[in-house]
Parts: structure tokens; sequence; C-alpha cells
């Protein structure tokens, strides 16, 4: 249903999410670089299903499997960084604050990190979230829902409605992306932190995966797609700030600028396909994870040593 071929360019569609993300945490001139999240779910949501659907087809697909193979990806180095984190916390922060950082790494271990950081009143643009050291794995917890549940979901649809599996996750994506618009104003931090609401960026690139390959892309217009996609991409990290309404409506810009590019560039040459290929892109898009696990910790316990210097 969709090609398993290496894909270098996806690599540096990470290297930009990655990258704005790390650029948004230092006050680098991105403050949208947030939505490089955004752009991750939907890479992840396209390359997973991919992965599912050419199994589900091959009748291969196992849920042991693919439930192991994600845990021996993910879990190691998060798990690693975890203890580090928490034995720097050990010597850097107050009691109180000890007790914070060791309940957010149960609730890490726990997958529900993002469920434990929605409960905290402070949010995720606060100057107090700044100072806890975990409060990035929420993404993390997001994704591992994601793929405790879909697989169960698309396993089911594949197998007894399998004509209307397309259909059925169009019609989820858009009952979840309503909810978040609906609840927006409401409940701005359940719409931020929950998978329910977050789903449909991780649907679109489950869409984009059953799709795109019945799609008649030619070079023109695989570099239309991309151009656009990548310029959606950078116009949010460079004009959304903290005071954005997000994810909401908003959300959509990063989200079909990374349908586009991931549509449009794997049938183009241009200068902007050639560019997220080239080495030091895809270099950084393979250490992304890491970039992104361990970037937050240190920026949170640098700030706490700056207060503690300061007081």
């Amino acid at each position: 249903m969709t090609p398993t071929k290496y894909r270098p360019e996806i690599d540096g569609l990470r290297a930009i999410s990655v990258l704005g993300v790390l650029f948004y945490h230092a006050g680098l001139g991105f403050p949208g670089g947030f939505i490089g999240v955004d752009v991750f779910f939907v890479i992840s949501g396209y390359l997973i299903s991919g992965i599912i659907f050419n199994d589900l087809k091959a009748g291969t697909f196992s849920l042991t499997t693919f439930w192991t193979k994600r845990i021996r990806r993910i879990l190691p180095a998060v798990s690693f960084m975890a203890i580090c984190v928490l034995a720097a916390g050990y010597f850097l922060l107050i009691p109180s604050d000890l007790v914070e950082l060791a309940r957010s790494t149960i609730a890490q271990s726990l997958l529900s990190a993002n469920i434990f950081f929605m409960r905290d009143a402070a949010g995720y643009f606060s100057t107090a979230a700044e100072l806890k050291p975990l409060l990035h794995t929420w993404t993390l917890a997001v994704e591992e829902q994601f793929y405790l549940l879909f697989p169960l979901v698309f396993t089911l649809l594949f197998r007894f409605t399998r004509r209307w599996c397309g259909a059925i996750i169009v019609l989820l994506a858009l009952a979840s992306l309503g909810s978040g618009i609906a609840y927006i104003d409401s409940n701005p931090l359940g719409c931020f932190f929950l998978l329910p609401v977050r789903a449909w960026e991780l649907l679109a690139g489950t869409i984009l995966a059953i799709y795109l390959p019945r799609l008649q892309i030619n070079a023109r217009m695989g570099t239309a797609l991309t151009s656009l996609g990548i310029t959606a991409i950078l116009l949010a990290m460079l004009f959304f700030d903290d005071t954005t309404i997000f994810p909401g409506t908003w959300a959509l810009v990063p989200v079909l600028g990374a349908v586009a590019v991931i549509a449009g560039s794997q049938h183009s040459a241009s200068l902007e396909t050639k560019f997220l290929r080239s080495a030091p892109m895809v270099g950084i898009g393979l250490i992304s994870y890491s970039l992104y696990l361990w970037h937050w910790p240190l920026f949170a316990f640098s700030k706490v040593m700056l207060i503690d210097l300061s007081v």
C-alpha cells in the first residue's frame, strides 16, 4: 500500500523539525519552532502506517513483533536519558522539585507523561514549564499511546472493513481535528497534550500512506508541493509564537505543510528536495531523536543553575 524504500528527504524534513524545536527552546529567533513536533507527528504516522499496511497486505503483521520493535527503538534511549536526568536532579534541584521530577519520571515510564503535564496548570508555554527537565517527553507519550492503539484499530478495520479503511481513518482524523478546534478555548491544556485531540496529526500521515501511491504526481507537481510545504512550515516557525492559539485550526499549517513535503519530494529533483537530501540535513535527521531527548534537560538544568546563582 505504501513503499518501504528509504527516503532521505524525510530525514531532511526531520532535521528541519528538530532544528525548529531546538532554536525555539534556545530563543534563537524561531518563536514558532515548537511546530516541529507537529511535523514529527505527521512523519511518524506516515512511516509507521506504511510498515503496518505492508505487513498486513503480506499477511505477516504481528502486534507482538510490532510492539517489540517499537520498544527496542524508543524506550532504551528515553529511559537512559530519564535516569541521567533524575541523577542530575538529585544534585541540582531543591527537594520539592526533585519529588516532582521523580513523579514525572514515573509518568514517563508509564507512557503517560502527556497526562501528567496536562494536569500541571503551568502549561507548556509558561516560565515554570521551562524548569521541568522531562516536559518534552509528553510528545513521546502521545506517539507511544498511538503505537499501542492504532495497530489494534487498523488491524480490525483491515480485516473486517478493508474497503472502507481509508474513509474511516479520514473520519477519525476529522473528528480529532474537530474536537481540537471545538475545545481549544475551554480546555487548551487537554487540546495540547492529549492523544485524542492530537491523533489527527499522526493520522494525516496515515492517510498519506494510504492514498499517496494512488496519486499521479509528476515532477512539476512534486516541486510545487515541496516548495509550498517547506514554505508553510518555515512561515509557521517564524510567525507563530506563544500567543498563537494552538493546536486548533493553526496546526493545519505545519501539518499540511509536512504532508505536502512528503507527498511532493518523492517526485521532485528541485533545489528544495536536494537540500533535504543533502548529507548535513540527512545526518541531523538521523540523530534527531537523540537531539530531541537531550536538548531540553540541558536547557532546563541550565536555567535552574542560573536561578540558583542569582539568589
